[in-house]
């Protein structure tokens, strides 16, 4: 349902990671993904979709699900910005 609600605009998933546990044999998260992939595949023209999240656990999140990296065209890695350059950005 919530996917449905974001066709036309963007659908962020912050920390997406939590989606799937690969070490928890009752986990509905592969499930759930490989919906959310599905219908990013079938709504491309009316659907943005923002994973987010560490770098480091993103990585092993797109290692376990096969094809998952190759579907999300653009992967945007953020550096860690100290206060100073925060605040020139903000200005």
């Amino acid at each position: 349902e919530v996917i449905k609600q974001a066709l036309g605009g963007v659908l962020l998933v912050d920390e997406a990671y939590y989606l799937y546990n690969a070490a928890n044999d009752r986990d509905y998260g592969q499930e759930s993904i490989e919906i959310l992939l599905t219908f990013m595949e079938n709504n491309r023209e009316d659907l943005v979709v923002v994973l987010a999240g560490y770098k480091d656990r993103m990585d092993k999140f797109f290692s376990f699900i096969p094809g998952m990296s190759s579907r999300i065209g653009n992967h945007i890695d953020f550096p860690n910005y100290e206060v100073d350059e925060l605040f020139e950005i903000s200005q």
